[in-house]
């Protein structure tokens, strides 16, 4: 009898690494997971954002308002959500009514409102590297 007792102890322990080995890699993976979204969501932030750009200076102000208001909206979504690393996105978020009013105006100067906007979210997503995008012809100088 206390041989089987041995052996049960045997295979439970055994399940308990195997349960142990598991519990790991599945944090690893959420973990990885949470990363590679948060990445996924500032890329399609970026790429709507940069669309409105092209579309106001080719004149489509109602087609670069409703992508700027796109970004704004995912952008909120996206801080609200985000790790605390993402604080640098909310003085971005503030822009946001005078953006949107300015592109509603038809509004030149608009253009270049939105290139420091996709520059100042391009310097806060990617740290270092926003102050080597190239701003649109007419946007504002750096700050």
């Amino acid at each position: 009898m206390p041989r089987l007792v041995w052996y049960v102890l045997a295979l439970l322990a055994a399940f308990a690494l195997g349960a142990l080995w598991q519990y790991v890699g599945a944090r690893r993976g959420a973990a990885a997971l949470g990363t590679a979204q948060s990445a996924l969501a500032e890329a399609r932030l970026e790429a709507t954002l940069a669309s409105a750009v092209i579309e106001v200076q080719g004149g489509n102000y109602e087609g670069g308002r409703q992508l700027a208001s796109d970004f704004f909206t995912g952008l909120q979504r996206h801080v609200a959500t985000a790790p605390p690393e993402a604080a640098a996105l909310r003085p971005l978020y503030a822009q946001r009514d005078n953006v949107i009013t300015v592109l509603s105006r038809n509004d030149p100067a608009s253009a270049g409102l939105l290139s420091r906007a996709l520059t100042d979210f391009r310097a806060a997503i990617r740290p270092g590297s926003g102050a080597n995008v190239p701003a649109a012809p007419g946007a504002p100088g750096p700050r």
